[in-house]
């Protein structure tokens, strides 16, 4: 990804570059038989930790930092910077206004050589289709490697004036620890592995141990033809074969990432032995030479074509766009990056010059995030400041214990009583409900405590299985607020509401969802594995969903589930934002019915059996009419994405709902009807149709 050297010594180092970045580029993409080319950026790494360990070993006598940085300065900056600027000004007026703020936000964490950190904290696994839609993603990889810059820097500093022996323990027990950790990461913290430097180390540092014993190694297979050629193709065939065979639901980084990493190896070992091969044909070592350029330019463009019509582009289109980004890259490097490194009147002024540019980058990315886009076009126009800041999801995700009730329980007023009468218990499905019930506390004076945990249905007995692994914390999430439950004497009714549709391994109508399982707690991994199916985990649903309502029965609760919205295959304010209609952005009834006709059947099957004490409440009477489900209501979009509601939407429908509260705190209906109603009328669909 990066060059160390202008003119590198083997040209066919180059040629590797070419391959790797075809690798990533073609599995962005979406070529499907390079299902593993994303391994393109663990070629690059143990090829800028050879080049990197290449130029401190044999300029060790005279280490300067102020030099080492300019050289990675001039080599990185310039062409970032112009990346980065350009698509920080087209994603303020590309994306969404809901979108811009994160976009921007990591755009300006790539100018600070961070944006590992940020992603890993904000975005989550990689492989997610829910993070593909964010132009900086890529930039990820150029931080791990800036960072280990100024990491090998100080242990070469260290280390190298007492030897290549003391080079070798330190660069050697840095490496080997690095792969320990990572493996150790995984599955549960796969994002920790595979954003972060300190597990990936080991694939940079491997590659500067060969540059440590370059002359012993190398040498060693130089006088053997056949040795070097065995290497060669050996390492060659480990790289494709990562490239073709390996996918997204690997446990990758870790043992797997060995086999790209030695395969890489191994062709870095040959190469500066001497061996001849097609990596160093002209063309090849050429598009090496554009490899990075390449890499900057390739994603932001498939990114932002992904968003735009809210809706997925075919192979071709993008492939046509990694075909623009190419052009780019050589306008990059014909125009940018060459003058710059090799004009000896700008390689003096390119530094500082890269570096004010850098902080203008900064600062232009932070005030494009920090800028109020809130009232352009699509503003939530309900005050969420109503809504206690319930921060107990990321938490409640890692370590099982439940936020202070405090902090979300929702009441009419500060001297109220915070015992709740009423206990929503769900997934993200049950806490953007929070305006409806906001408003039946406000309209009753009786308090409602909001437990909504990401990912994490409320189903007694139950794990899910993500593509990163199985999550084993929902267990201890529905335990503990069973327990709680139990523990509550006032609470008259529970609120039963999640993504029912996303635990049963059916494909989601939008692809940027992730598929997910439902599974018995009681599995093992390999349980797991050999059982994993879309009827196993309807017999799940169906087996714990009764559990749990007759455990709450028993308890005298009333309880009222929740069905599945619709869910649409975009993201509802994309589509409109780009030029889409209401009636273009919404869907039909009948299909939507058909995504979730297999889960609404268990539910009313396990409601059937308790008929005085369980009801239903539908949300499709309020978002679909006899043809088609909307996007629009009364003017607002009714989605804040693909499936969750805009919380000003959701604030309409109260008067809708207030019926089924009612009966759920065992109060007569003509008691709930105040404030609410008094609020507004119920809204219509963009059709004219007012919502029954």
């Amino acid at each position: 990804m990066t060059s160390t050297s202008p003119q590198p010594a083997w040209p066919a180092i180059d040629g590797l570059r070419a391959l790797a970045v075809l690798g990533v580029v073609l599995y962005h993409a979406g070529w499907s038989l390079f299902g593993g080319g994303f391994v393109g950026v663990d070629v690059f790494f143990v090829i800028s930790g050879f080049l990197l360990g290449d130029l401190l070993w044999r300029g060790r006598a005279r280490l300067s930092f102020t030099d080492f940085m300019a050289r990675r300065i001039r080599r990185l900056l310039p062409a970032l910077l112009l990346m980065l600027a350009t698509i920080a000004v087209l994603a303020a007026w590309w994306y969404a206004p809901g979108d811009r703020s994160g976009m921007l936000r990591a755009g300006q964490r790539a100018a600070y050589f961070t944006s590992n950190v940020y992603f890993e904290k904000h975005a989550g696994d990689y492989f997610a289709a829910s993070v593909k839609l964010n132009p900086f993603l890529h930039t990820w990889s150029l931080a791990v490697e800036f960072q280990f810059y100024l990491l090998l820097f100080a242990l070469a500093w260290l280390a190298f004036r007492f030897g290549r022996t003391a080079g070798n323990i330190v660069l050697g027990a840095a490496t080997i620890a690095s792969f320990c950790y990572a493996e150790f990461l995984l599955p549960a913290e796969r994002s920790t592995a595979f954003y972060l430097l300190l597990p990936r180390f080991w694939e940079l540092g491997i590659g500067a141990c060969l540059a440590l014993n370059r002359a012993s190694l190398c040498g060693g297979i130089e006088r053997y033809p056949r040795g070097r050629m065995a290497s060669f193709w050996l390492g060659a065939g480990a790289v494709i074969a990562a490239m073709l065979l390996f996918d997204a639901d690997m446990r990758f980084p870790g043992l797997a990432a060995a086999l790209p990493v030695g395969g890489s190896l191994l062709m870095l070992a040959a190469i500066v032995a001497g061996q001849r091969s097609p990596l160093d044909r002209a063309p090849v070592v050429q598009l090496g030479r554009l490899s990075y350029g390449w890499y900057l330019w390739h994603w932001p463009l498939i990114a932002m074509l992904a968003v735009y019509g809210a809706r997925p582009w075919t192979l071709w289109v993008n492939t046509a766009a990694i075909g623009v980004a190419l052009l780019l890259a050589y306008a990059s490097w014909r125009w940018v990056e060459s003058p710059l490194r090799f004009i000896p009147a700008l390689r003096r002024v390119s530094t500082w010059g890269s570096l004010a540019a850098l902080a203008l980058v900064a600062v232009l990315a932070g005030k494009l995030a920090s800028h109020d886009w809130k009232g352009v076009q699509f503003s939530d126009e309900y005050d969420l400041a109503r809504i206690p800041q319930c921060a107990g999801e990321a938490e409640e995700a890692r370590s099982a214990t439940l936020t202070p009730r405090q902090r979300c329980t929702i009441h009419a007023d500060e001297g109220g009583s915070m015992e709740p009468a009423v206990y929503v218990w769900g997934d993200s499905h049950a806490s953007h409900y929070g305006p409806l019930f906001a408003a039946f506390a406000a309209d009753t004076q009786l308090p409602v405590l909001m437990r909504g945990s990401a990912g994490s249905p409320p189903l007694a007995g139950t794990a899910v299985r993500e593509p990163e692994g199985t999550k084993p914390i929902v267990t201890a999430l529905t335990r503990a607020k069973l327990a709680e439950i139990s523990a509550l004497p006032q609470l008259k009714g529970v609120v039963l509401s999640a993504y029912w549709t996303s635990y049963i391994g059916d494909p989601p109508a939008f692809a940027g969802s992730d598929t997910r399982y439902l599974v018995d707690a009681a599995w093992s991994e390999d349980e797991v594995e050999q059982r994993l199916s879309t009827d196993e985990s309807l017999q799940i649903m169906a087996r714990t969903l009764d559990a749990t309502l007759a455990t709450l029965v028993r308890q005298g609760k009333r309880v009222l589930v929740i069905a599945d919205s619709p869910e649409f295959p975009w993201r509802v304010p994309d589509c409109l934002y780009y030029g889409g209609d209401a009636l273009r952005c919404a869907i039909s009834r009948h299909e939507a019915e058909a995504q979730r006709s297999k889960v609404l059947a268990v539910i009313r099957a396990a409601s059937s059996r308790y008929p005085q004490s369980v009801r239903i409440w539908d949300p499709f009477k309020q978002v679909c009419d006899a043809e088609r489900c909307s996007a629009v209501a009364s003017g607002i979009p009714i989605y804040r994405d693909s499936d969750h509601f805009n919380p000003a939407f959701i604030a309409t429908l109260y008067p809708v709902v207030r019926d089924e509260l009612a009966w759920l705190v065992s109060m007569p209906p003509a008691k709930t009807l105040t404030q609410a109603q008094s609020a507004g009328k119920a809204p219509v669909f963009a059709s004219g149709k007012e919502i029954p």
